[in-house]
């Protein structure tokens, strides 16, 4: 099957199928062209900022047309070029700038060439009140939020600790960081949706006791991870594990009277509060060896593992 089309013949379309199948029986294909006239609009962009690199344009006629616009943007000048069909009006939509809408979005093409500038505009935003009283004011001071839109792929606002949070129309997920030196995480949470209003969003936190080191990536120089305090470990991500070499050591937040359970494997040679060192060389990665401990501190605290070199 091939799509037929038009080169070099500006003015001209084709108005039968664009579609043919070729097959042992084909032989012949018919096609109707008809010349259109077309007129040259120009015009300048204003409103997006550094957001033109990413619009794109589009002209829809009132009625219907066998002719397809093809708009050229510079985006360093800030203009555009399209021909259009004579004596047509045409609807402007742009992509790629969800963020903006056309208020004056018609051109009606009555002349050779025309002059139109296309002017864009935020559209409005809505405040979010952010309630994180289950944080304290220092946990609250770190937070950074994220909302991304579920309805439109690529739009999502990150607003950094005691900024205002303002969004547009929609439904966003809601996603936290900046909260590693806390064994804290956001509890299950529900989309926020975004509808003509001002509006609250809830957000509460639940203990981590479970570190899966599968969902960040853990450099020499990361210092703190979901509550942990790291001096120099690594991870790997799509293992799911913590490497230690070295002198290399990883405190584990714990509390009064918490058991503390180690899986290892491979190769291991650690020790937990400066005690026995606890070993193995199985060279195995499907066999995981545990260990455990039962923190005897009266207070919140941490539990050290050391690597032995």
């Amino acid at each position: 099957t091939y799509s037929v089309s038009l080169a070099n013949a500006n003015g001209y379309v084709i108005t039968t199928s664009k579609s043919l199948t070729v097959s042992d029986a084909s032989s012949t294909f018919d096609l109707s062209i008809k010349k259109v006239e077309l007129y040259t609009v120009t015009g300048a962009i204003t409103g997006l900022g550094t957001s033109i690199s990413k619009l794109g344009l589009s002209f829809t006629p009132s009625v219907g047309s066998t002719f397809v616009p093809a708009p050229v943007i510079n985006t360093s000048a800030a203009t555009y070029s399209v021909q259009l069909e004579a004596n047509h009006t045409y609807t402007i939509a742009a992509t790629g700038v969800n963020d903006f809408s056309i208020p004056d979005n018609t051109i009606a093409v009555a002349q050779a060439t025309a002059t139109k500038d296309i002017a864009f505009a935020a559209k409005p935003t809505y405040a979010v009140t952010i309630d994180a009283s289950t944080l304290t004011t220092t946990q609250q001071a770190a937070l950074t939020t994220t909302f991304t839109n579920l309805n439109e792929s690529g739009y999502s606002y990150t607003f950094a600790p005691g900024s205002s949070v303002w969004l547009r129309d929609g439904t966003y997920s809601v996603a936290c960081s900046g909260l590693d030196a806390y064994p804290l995480q956001l509890a299950l949470t529900s989309n926020l949706k975004v509808n003509g209003a001002a509006t609250t969003k809830t957000l509460t936190f639940s203990p981590i006791t479970n570190w899966s080191f599968n969902d960040a990536t853990i450099t020499a120089s990361t210092t703190a991870y979901k509550g942990m305090v790291l001096a120099g470990s690594t991870n790997s991500v799509s293992s799911g594990h913590l490497i230690m070499t070295g002198t290399q050591t990883a405190k584990v937040p714990v509390v009064a009277g918490q058991k503390l359970i180690i899986t290892y494997y491979y190769s291991a040679n650690f020790t937990i509060d400066g005690g026995t060192a606890i070993t193995t060389s199985s060279n195995s990665t499907t066999t995981l060896e545990t260990t455990q401990c039962t923190y005897t501190g009266t207070s919140a605290g941490y539990a050290t593992l050391a690597n032995v070199a």
